[in-house]
């Protein structure tokens, strides 16, 4: 199972697991020039939004 955290500005993190970590990690790494806002479809989770602007890492764990 894939494991992702994202960094933000301010040092907070963001855990991500299974397809949601997969999805983050490839949109945020492989397409640098994503408008500002990821939209991320999470099981049990209405919408999850993430403001890309405020990223400062992105890791796979």
């Amino acid at each position: 199972m894939i494991n992702c955290k994202v960094y933000f500005v301010g040092g907070d993190c963001l855990n991500l697991t299974g397809e949601a970590a997969e999805f983050v990690y490839n949109k945020l790494k492989l397409e640098p020039h994503l408008s500002k806002r990821l939209y991320i479809p999470v099981e049990n989770v209405k919408e999850l939004l993430i403001f890309t602007d405020k990223v400062t890492y992105v890791e796979k764990t």
